[in-house]
């Protein structure tokens, strides 16, 4: 083939995801020209056609949850050797890759208590959604009461996620369904004055 593309994804510590593209060609030695990446339309790289054992390789970041095209174009130069009028090797010289990527999202723990486990593949407070967060109250103290769990989006606002046990305001340990947008679970304990 003229113009063969893959792709390779790797999710990066703060949760975005690297988009590695890479084009083949299997007759350098009849083409010069240049592979020109996009990524949703936007050029991310443009280079000389490397030789059949080595990729035109560029680097994307991802940063957000949506639907991804990657194209590879070839670009003929003026000494090229394929014959392209030939109509039994008539080649598209652009190919596309589409695939839909999911950001993790932030999870914090604020008050008197911790992020105990997330259920995902993230590290540093970052779960996908759909994933188990398992959040561990403090102990609470003699002088101490307990007076329950909040949850704010990422908007700040208050909100009850998904997966909760029906007595989650009394538990030290709760667990909950990780929704598709950053978390901040809040632990409150106030003086006990009985």
């Amino acid at each position: 083939a003229l113009n063969n593309i893959s792709v390779n994804k790797y999710l990066q510590n703060d949760g975005s995801y690297l988009i590695e593209a890479m084009s083949h060609c299997s007759y350098p030695e009849y083409m010069h020209g240049n592979v020109i990446i996009k990524v949703n339309g936007e050029v991310i790289g443009e280079e000389r056609i490397k030789t059949s054992r080595e990729a035109t390789k560029f680097q994307y970041i991802a940063k957000k949850t949506g639907d991804y095209v990657v194209t590879s174009e070839y670009v003929p130069a003026a000494d090229d050797y394929y014959v392209f009028e030939d109509p039994a090797h008539l080649i598209n010289t652009a190919k596309t890759l589409s695939f839909e990527i999911t950001m993790p999202r932030e999870v914090k723990a604020t008050g008197h208590c911790k992020i105990w486990r997330i259920e995902s593949e993230t590290d540093n407070g970052l779960a996908f959604p759909g994933k188990e967060i398992t959040v561990l109250r403090n102990p609470i103290e003699t002088h101490e009461k307990f007076d329950g769990w909040t949850f704010y989006d990422d908007a700040g606002n208050e909100f009850i996620p998904e997966g909760l046990a029906e007595d989650y305001m009394t538990q030290q340990e709760i667990r909950f369904i990780m929704p598709n947008h950053d978390v901040k679970v809040k632990a409150t304990v106030s003086l006990n004055l009985g």
